[in-house]
């Protein structure tokens, strides 16, 4: 295998070197040190061992390389880092330059900027890494290698709770993302334009002139899908457009992926053959046709993997040697993740090479059945793109579910209309961007076919992803189920022609349908039923979802929610229900709020057709000034107020007063306030554990710590702590039986956080 497929072995080197560093996070120099002693080993036992133990200490030095590179870049930043700067009391003078191209959203621009210094009190410090700046607006002013200055705060990325689902904090920080700064406008930003004649400044004009011709010749609409078709440029699309090609599984389309990238080498040695170039002329323009599409593309996963491999065959036919399909892509993979390891964890990047491994191992022995009609155009037009579009979804089906949690039923009959009509549309595309530079007249008339076309694509995706059309919903699965699915689905390739093979799968999957229903039977014999509480922060305060026995159903408490320019309601609080699977609110606590915040509780009395809402008094006559002063229609609702004294209502458990709301449960006790209790506040019930929820930002004092624990709290949960991360820290240092993570939970630095409340253990 050493010999045969030398990347493959590369590659395993340096997936286990990455996976290492991201279990074990030692120090980024243990790694180096071990890669340097390994390789020196190598290169002295060169002529004393074999080959293959030559190679297996190259391989180790290899792996401890890329492990000590995920380290450098992802766990061990160094003092003059920005992770240590983040702090959501104190604004800083920020210094930076734009290292990526901007993500444009609907409402928003976000952008990652590289740190060179910043100012605090008069005092500067040089500082690496990056953050992630976000303008409440969408301008396409910025671009990459513009020097930026401006004034915020640098807020933590927030984290996520679930196993299986998405982890922005993980996402963000492998990127090298470490902080967030949030700006209203676009006058906030001080910008000192990059070098007119650079290299990204010639991508970008060359990507708007491409832009410009698309709007010039084409419909808006068939504009907008033309340019993420080609290059990515998905700005414009709107995001009833991005549903329904999500729906119908066809969404990898507005994704770039290698086969533009074939399509476009395929339109240029069309284009180049009536010219005389010498051979070695022509793999030149075709490397440099690589460098630049993946350029214009945005360096998306799916094209690097197919750029690298187009350039390596080139660079292969330029030498005349023979290659391997195996080995191209394992190289592929090779060069992408020593470049960007972070790169191995991105679901592009797995779905990318996964699909193209999966074609080259299951379609040549597939093709053989039907070997006898390769040479008819039904197989060539309709078979075998229908053949190619199943196994690319089979194989992504695992991590589709992993990932996303649901799956499109007609996603194979999608692909197989679709996809022959995008693959026209992209090369009508450089046909109508060829002739509106030779003659726009000659553009026009292309664009004029075009347009059929992309709304004919149109017209298929609103049909195939509509409300209408079947989802498979699927739960949350282990890693390990998604490993046996892979491994079943190309054993089963394998024992196509193998009879022994085939009954080794019947006799295993037996054994492991057994053993699974009697751990099954087990676990339901062991099962906890103890209740989950789920928490999340919204600027000012804190949402607390409780669910309830009913499905789908639930209660929640809200305190101390501010006013935004966006809305809470349709930002944080509805997605964040959505993902728990909240269908109907059974009664809303609303401890405080903003007068401006109040809409947001209108738009979920509304959307979720509450029936009651219990109120601090306080608030009755803000909250009545905000029926009258909401301009669409509300269902009827019965409005519940408690003030001063102890109030037990009518759900059995809870109890209201001007402190806050308690949650009485069977085996702790969950005091939710919107500031800090009186130190003096007796419980109403028996002697169980104490949870403090607090709805403000929190100015931690070691007194007060000391004093709450004394009174018995197991746990506090805050909605964020005002103190710089490292006084916290020195705080926590001080104090002598009190452990951090098991008594104070800052909830700003978590995505979602899930407390069990018969073990009182938290999940972030």
């Amino acid at each position: 295998m050493l010999r045969k497929y030398p990347s493959i072995f590369l590659l395993v080197f340096i997936i286990f070197g990455i996976v290492l560093s991201d279990i074990t996070r030692l120090p980024s120099w243990i790694f180096l040190l071990l890669s340097l002693f390994l390789g020196l080993s190598g290169l002295i036992s060169i002529h004393k061992l074999k080959t293959f133990g030559v190679s297996i200490l190259f391989g180790l030095s290899l792996l401890s390389f890329a492990g000590f590179h995920y380290s450098s870049e992802v766990y061990d930043v160094g003092a003059n880092h920005i992770i240590n700067y983040i702090n959501k009391k104190d604004t800083y003078h920020i210094y930076g330059q734009v290292c990526d191209w901007p993500d444009l959203k609907l409402d928003q621009t976000e952008v990652k900027v590289s740190i060179d210094s910043v100012i605090n009190r008069q005092n500067k410090y040089p500082v690496t890494g990056k953050i992630l700046l976000k303008i409440s607006d969408t301008t396409t002013v910025l671009q990459r290698g513009d020097k930026v200055e401006f004034y915020g705060h640098i807020y933590p990325v927030k984290g996520g709770v679930f196993t299986t689902s998405f982890d922005y904090k993980r996402y963000f920080n492998q990127k090298g993302i470490f902080g967030i700064v949030y700006l209203s406008t676009l006058l906030d930003l001080r910008i000192d334009k990059r070098n007119r004649y650079g290299f990204f400044s010639f991508v970008d004009k060359f990507r708007d002139n491409i832009r410009k011709v698309l709007y010039q010749d084409l419909s808006p609409p068939s504009a907008a899908l033309a340019a993420g078709f080609l290059i990515g440029e998905t700005r414009d699309i709107p995001t009833s457009v991005y549903r329904h090609f999500r729906d119908s599984g066809t969404l990898h389309l507005l994704a770039v992926s290698g086969s533009n990238v074939a399509l476009v080498l395929l339109f240029f040695m069309i284009a180049l053959r009536p010219f005389a170039f010498s051979r070695k002329k022509r793999y030149l323009i075709f490397w440099a046709v690589i460098l630049v599409f993946d350029f214009l593309s945005y360096g998306q996963p799916s094209v690097m993997r197919a750029s690298v491999m187009a350039a390596l065959i080139i660079l292969a036919k330029y030498l005349q040697r023979k290659y391997d399909l195996n080995n191209i892509i394992a190289l592929a993979a090779v060069i992408i993740l020593l470049f960007d390891p972070a790169q191995l964890y991105d679901v592009g990047f797995q779905l990318s090479f996964l699909i193209a491994w999966s074609l080259i191992y299951v379609m040549p022995p597939l093709a053989e059945y039907f070997k006898s009609y390769h040479n008819y155009w039904w197989y060539r037009w309709l078979i075998f793109p229908f053949l190619v579009s199943l196994v690319a979804q089979i194989s992504a089906i695992g991590l589709i579910a992993l990932y996303f949690h649901q799956i499109p039923v007609v996603s194979p009959l999608a692909n197989l209309i679709i996809v022959p009509l995008v693959s026209l549309a992209v090369i009508g595309t450089l046909f109508l961007l060829s002739a509106h530079l030779i003659l726009p007249l000659l553009g026009a008339l292309v664009g004029s076919w075009l347009n059929l076309v992309l709304k004919l694509i149109l017209y298929l995706v609103n049909v195939m992803g509509g409300d209408k059309m079947p989802l498979l919903k699927v739960p949350e699965l282990s890693l390990v189920v998604v490993i046996l699915f892979y491994f079943y689905l190309y054993l089963f390739v394998w024992s196509w022609r193998k009879k022994i093979i085939r009954r080794l799968i019947v006799i295993s999957l037996l054994v492991i349908i057994n053993v699974s229903l009697v751990y099954g039977l087990w676990n339901n014999y062991k099962k906890d039923n103890s209740t989950e509480i789920y928490m999340f922060s919204i600027p000012g305060g804190v949402v607390a979802v409780i669910p309830q026995a009913e499905n789908n159903s639930a209660d929640v408490v809200v305190t101390g929610m501010a006013r935004k320019k966006y809305t809470i309601e349709g930002k944080i609080i509805s997605p964040q229900l959505e993902k728990l699977d909240v269908k109907n609110i059974n009664s809303l606590f609303l401890l405080s709020s903003d007068y401006h915040a109040l809409a947001d509780v209108l738009n979920i009395i509304k959307k979720y057709q509450m029936k009651e809402i219990y109120i601090n008094q306080q608030l009755v006559t803000s909250f009545k000034d905000a029926i009258y002063d909401y301009q669409m229609k509300l269902p009827e609702f019965k409005i519940y107020t408690y003030g001063n004294n102890q109030k037990d209502i009518k759900q059995t458990g809870y109890y209201l007063s001007n402190i806050g709301l308690l949650a009485n449960f069977a085996d702790i006790q969950i005091l939710f306030c919107d500031k800090l209790p009186p130190v003096s506040f007796e419980y109403p019930h028996g002697n169980k554990k104490q949870v403090l929820v607090l709805g403000r930002s929190w100015q931690i004092s070691k007194k007060m710590l000391r004093k709450f624990y004394n009174l018995g709290y197991k746990q506090v949960i805050c909605s964020n702590i005002a103190q710089s991360a490292v006084a916290f820290q020195s705080m926590f240092n001080d104090s002598l039986t009190i452990n951090e993570k098991d008594f104070l939970c800052d909830l700003s630095h978590y995505n979602l956080l899930r407390l069990n409340i018969k073990k009182l253990s938290v999940n972030q």
